[in-house]
């Protein structure tokens, strides 16, 4: 299956929600508690997905660039 049959095929597996999930972004504050992912708030926030993770080492963080990095990987 080439890339672009793989597209159109997962696309039309997608729901709206999804799809339109995949046009939002959210801020790594919301999906935290602390310095830790909160799986309640991802639970909430990420029912249908997203598109990305904004703010990553920002200032609720306070995240070294390797810290940032530790945390996302």
């Amino acid at each position: 299956m080439g890339v672009e049959d793989f597209i159109k095929d997962l696309i039309s597996k997608m729901t709206l929600e999804e799809k339109v999930a995949q046009l939002t972004s959210i801020q790594i504050e919301n999906l935290v508690e602390g310095r830790k992912l909160s799986k309640d708030k991802m639970r909430k926030y990420l029912k249908y997905g997203m598109g990305e993770i904004t703010r990553n080492a920002g200032s609720v963080l306070r995240l070294s660039p390797r810290e940032a990095a530790r945390f996302y990987n």
